[in-house]
């Protein structure tokens, strides 16, 4: 019982110098944020749970790991060191849903991303080495796009009314310009925010709307399964394109039986 008490009051020793000070408000600071957002977001949890204000060490405290791993599981996702409790961040890191398209393997990222980065000038098509099997086989002759109209392509994706209708968002993506945390964080430069009730709700708003995305991306990748459908999704970025392109059909014939 006396090594309990003396545990309850270790919290009240005050600091013996000021590096000692700031690192003990910064953390309690840290805590009470900490414990807003557990109260708001996971109350039953938070009234089970032993929450103390002891301030021992920089170690995370198993009512922390908690906190963690329900916002893991219930609202955006974490680092694996987080949760675990390996690695300790003093703000949210908002790591990139998709990888960085630069810094992978080609065949690591969704078809219809590879499509677009192949058939881009500004990538190139010699950046990733061959082009796709998938891709050669379906369009022998693939054009490079010099540039691109996106109202217009916008508005041409809606019409087909298709699982295109993803594809302006996928060319945000890969520029990373959608406005969405999770799509527009990179791994050379993730961005991070302060541990606040507000800015996990902008966190889980922004986590939910990735997820549809990413579900429209999947059946985007279903459909371009079929050829033909390889032939609709290029034609329609070469209709948008600054540059003229001898196309073998029109736009609307190649989408026809699509509308």
């Amino acid at each position: 019982m006396y090594y309990e008490d003396m545990e309850l009051l270790h919290h009240l020793i005050l600091p013996s110098n000021m590096s000692n000070a700031v690192f003990y408000l910064e953390r309690l600071d840290g805590l009470v944020e900490l414990h807003k957002i557990y109260q708001h977001f996971f109350p039953e949890d938070y009234a089970l749970d032993n929450c103390q204000w002891m301030i021992t060490d920089d170690s995370i405290s198993s009512w922390e790991l908690n906190l963690f791993r329900l916002i893991d599981e219930n609202l955006f996702s974490l680092p694996e060191s987080l949760v675990l409790g390996e690695e300790s961040f003093t703000l949210i890191p908002a790591w990139p849903f998709y990888p960085d398209w630069w810094d992978t393997e080609l065949e690591s990222l969704p078809k219809s991303f590879q499509l677009v980065l192949c058939i881009s000038s500004h990538v190139g098509m010699g950046f990733f080495g061959e082009i796709p099997n998938w891709i050669s086989e379906a369009i022998p002759d693939l054009e490079a796009v010099q540039g691109c109209d996106f109202l217009k392509l916008e508005a041409l994706c809606k019409q087909s009314q298709t699982p295109l209708i993803v594809l302006p968002k996928i060319m945000e993506i890969l520029d990373h310009c959608t406005g969405n945390v999770w799509l527009d964080s990179t791994n050379e430069a993730y961005l991070e925010f302060d541990w606040t009730i507000d800015n996990v709700k902008m966190l889980r708003a922004n986590w939910l709307d990735c997820q549809f995305i990413y579900s429209q991306v999947a059946e985007l990748d279903d459909w371009l399964e079929d050829k033909k459908n390889i032939a609709a999704f290029c034609q329609i970025l070469y209709e948008c394109d600054d540059e003229p392109h001898d196309a073998p059909q029109p736009l609307m014939e190649v989408l026809a039986d699509l509308l």
